[in-house]
């Protein structure tokens, strides 16, 4: 036996201890280290959400603003409409008005636009509703047209109809009353005559 060559069975019984002390030591890291997140994976994460929140949000907004400009344009279309109505029915005259103050929501303003056409007695009737804010401020409008007879030339036609209603009807009259008259003057004529024979 040689003196200077180290004995093989504790050779081989060091690496093993060693081997095993490496591999029960580098177990409890990768356990360790799998159980949870880290800093990176957690700043990540809520930069991830905070730039979802900012869309989501973004997009709420602009929701909010169409809706809300949407209400403002049926609103002018109902006043306008509402305009055009009390005009036809004979409420409000067919008369041209610049940037009139709504009556029933001082928010309003109102314009009407009255031009005759080329056909006698029509008119043509615009009625412009735009929301009375500052300029800064988006403004909401809405415009309406319509054709309208003139009340002046309807007016005018309904007068001659009564008149010649009337004078109809006083000829009826008259009529009636020469053939009551000469009836009349028949039957008497006709007693005055029985009467002389006898």
């Amino acid at each position: 036996m040689n003196p200077f060559s180290p004995p093989a069975p504790s050779l081989t019984l060091d690496l093993t201890t060693k081997r095993s002390t490496l591999l029960s030591s580098t177990k409890p890291r990768s356990i360790a280290r799998t159980a949870g997140f880290s800093l990176l994976e957690v700043l990540l994460a809520i930069a991830i959400l905070g730039m979802s929140l900012v869309v989501i949000s973004g997009l709420v907004i602009g929701g909010l603003r169409n809706i809300e400009s949407s209400q403002y344009e049926v609103q002018a279309a109902l006043i306008a409409e509402s305009k055009l109505s009390e005009i036809a029915s004979g409420i409000m005259l067919p008369e041209s008005v610049a940037n009139a103050t709504y009556e029933n929501d001082s928010n309003w303003v109102y314009t009407v636009n009255v031009e005759q056409t080329d056909v006698a007695g029509l008119l043509t009737v615009q009625v412009i509703v735009a929301r009375n804010v500052p300029d800064n401020q988006p403004n909401y409008r809405a415009v309406l047209s319509q054709w309208m007879c003139d009340p002046a030339v309807v007016e005018q036609e309904k007068a001659d109809r009564q008149a010649e209603l009337d004078a109809i009807a006083q000829q009826k009259e008259s009529a009636a009353s020469s053939s009551g008259s000469s009836s009349s003057s028949g039957g008497s004529n006709t007693g005055s005559n029985s009467g002389g024979g006898s």
